[in-house]
């Protein structure tokens, strides 16, 4: 049978590129499983002041907007889906199509529905900047340092060493997050016939795009099982596993932002990282379910 890499394993290698990204050296061992907590003493932190800048710009543009009590219970949602998706991969590949991961995703769509409302996404593609590595690199900062990142997740229902797997695979990505890019640069690329209101503001095009995909995802496994396998389902899993617990990100901050209880610079720190989770994790679906390769796909007669 084809041999599957598992998503939640990193190398060694990744991990020394995370660390050194983190600016920890020299004692914290990179052998084996890490968990940020472990490192959290020994983050550097760096960029806090652009972060600041950038979280009260969005703070203030949403003064007064956001429905935290909404939030508060969609989240809720949001962390009772990734609870179930244990059971959905027990389950096995569909025999029959059905709803069960479009029924995943809806508290996340109420949320998202209410931010595009208030202006959350287009506020924040106005003040923060696109995805380069210094920011990356300064979110990721914040968040493990301060150990916001590892709170969120852990509420959301995420172990620690898939925490960390989350935040290295994010950091060490940031060429490739890069690739999406802010309404505004399309219209200096001079790309014709172009209007600024047919393209979603950026991190809104990030987490649409992430529950799309597990939407999608009921009709594609039992239109295509015979070309997946057990092993490319549970990278499957682990996919749609991150991409909710990016809109949990995202989520957070803006019901934190409204509760006052969020500085300015995780306000700004956790937009970015839950956005480029849900980034990654999508490109990974497509990779590992959407678009499998003959390598990787079940041999003929199924898996």
């Amino acid at each position: 049978m084809p041999q599957v890499h598992d998503r939640r394993q990193i190398s060694d290698e990744e991990r020394r590129r995370f660390l050194k990204a983190l600016g920890v050296v020299g004692a914290t061992t990179v052998a084996g499983d890490f968990t940020l907590d472990q490192i959290r003493g020994e983050v550097a932190l760096t960029g806090g002041s652009e972060l600041a800048a950038i979280g009260e710009a969005i703070r203030s543009d949403l003064s007064g907007s956001v429905d935290a009590s909404l939030l508060a219970s969609e989240m809720a949602g949001i962390t009772a889906s990734i609870g179930r998706l244990p059971e959905l991969g027990a389950a096995g590949l569909p025999a029959e199509q059905g709803t069960a991961y479009q029924e995943l995703t809806e508290p996340a769509w109420n949320v998202h529905e209410h931010l595009v409302e208030i202006g959350f996404f287009a506020s924040a593609e106005e003040h923060m900047p696109p995805f380069i590595a210094d920011h990356i690199e300064a979110s990721a900062r914040q968040l493990v340092g301060t150990g916001t990142l590892s709170a969120a997740l852990a509420e959301g229902g995420f172990a620690s060493e898939e925490i960390a797997t989350l935040a290295t695979t994010v950091v060490n990505n940031g060429e490739h997050l890069a690739k999406w890019k802010p309404t505004a640069f399309y219209a200096q690329e001079g790309v014709e016939e172009f209007d600024p209101a047919d393209i979603a503001p950026l991190h809104q095009r990030a987490t649409e795009g992430a529950l799309l995909w597990i939407d999608g995802l009921d009709h594609w496994l039992w239109q295509n099982q015979v070309l997946l396998t057990e092993e490319m389902l549970s990278n499957g899993i682990w996919d749609v596993k991150a991409m909710l617990g990016g809109y949990q990100l995202v989520s957070q901050a803006a019901h934190d932002m409204a509760e006052g209880t969020i500085s300015d610079e995780e306000l700004s720190a956790m937009i970015t990282a839950g956005s480029a989770v849900a980034i990654i994790s999508q490109e990974h679906l497509a990779f590992d379910v959407a678009r499998p390769t003959d390598e990787a796909r079940a041999p003929r007669g199924g898996a």
